[in-house]
């Protein structure tokens, strides 16, 4: 499991943008794809 955050840039603060598990997923800042059950032995 994975807690993403990015940054709300009118007020400077950190917000959630989501919890994954299996897949993450993110557009921003850059495209990001990764298989997270493939990072654990």
């Amino acid at each position: 499991m994975v807690h993403v955050y990015e940054l709300d840039v009118p007020t400077g603060a950190y917000a959630p943008a989501g919890i994954f598990r299996g897949r993450l997923q993110r557009p921003v800042p850059f495209p990001a794809d990764l298989d997270l059950d493939a990072l654990t032995p």
